[in-house]
């Protein structure tokens, strides 16, 4: 039974969330760097960050790419300590790039809080990527370093190696483009074939139409090229079931 300490850090931490979301979505760099502490450290992509003033400009960077981010926090799974907590959090982020690409990421946050007095704030994050692609999961899964069961935590100095993107680290890629499109020929070429099949059909169609309107008024002219007499042409020959154009 969680005592009432733990659900207020929680509701904290919740809310703290929510913030921090709020700020990324609203491009509102102020109410970022209030999420953290002045001495904050912060692990994502392969970057170290030190400090609330290298975040906030790193995020100024990394935001200009988007035109906007959506972050979703799952139930944090929190313990907490003497005016401190850790958490971990499953996060869905979806992105609007201005270059167009992948627009999901699912991750999970290794974090940890401080209690300042007017709010909580982040002490010491680590974000792991898990997937990264379309919404259906058809991209790309990577493998992370599992820290164990809650409420074990990575080490306050855990390696940037731990973390997928990192320089030297041999973690799942995405697919090129030119991957991406060789992946896709197949589905090309064979919507390619039926559309010159449709072609074809009609093209043969055209030509046989035009065979028997020929064919119709040659039945009115006699072998002398004077007109035939009988206004009624002879019937011509009717394709059985397999015959035809393909028959």
């Amino acid at each position: 039974m969680p005592t009432i300490d733990q659900l207020l850090a929680e509701m904290a931490i919740r809310e703290l969330h929510v913030k921090y979301a709020d700020a990324v979505w609203r491009k509102d760099f102020v109410a970022f760097g209030n999420c953290f502490a002045e001495d904050c450290e912060w692990r994502i992509g392969g970057m170290l960050m030190r400090g609330r003033g290298e975040i906030v400009r790193t995020f100024e960077g990394i935001v200009s790419h988007f035109n906007r981010i959506l972050l979703t926090f799952r139930t944090p799974i929190v313990e907490l300590g003497q005016g401190t907590a850790s958490a971990r959090t499953y996060v869905n982020e979806m992105t609007a790039r201005k270059d167009g690409g992948p627009s999901t990421a699912l991750g999970l946050y290794f974090e940890r809080f401080v209690d300042e007095g007017d709010q909580w704030r982040f002490k010491w994050r680590l974000w792991q990527t898990l997937y990264r692609g379309n919404a259906d999961l058809s991209g790309i899964f990577f493998d992370n370093t599992d820290f164990g069961t809650p409420p074990k935590m990575p080490d306050w100095d855990t390696p940037l190696r731990t973390i997928p993107g990192s320089r030297g680290k041999a973690a799942a890629r995405a697919p090129t483009r030119r991957a991406l499109f060789a992946n896709r020929i197949p589905a090309i070429e064979s919507r390619r074939c039926l559309r010159h099949s449709v072609v074809e059909i009609h093209d043969q169609r055209r030509r046989f139409i035009e065979f028997e309107e020929v064919a119709i008024l040659r039945q009115h002219v006699d072998e002398d090229g004077v007109p035939s007499q009988s206004s009624e042409p002879r019937s011509l020959p009717v394709a059985g079931p397999r015959e035809g154009i393909h028959g």
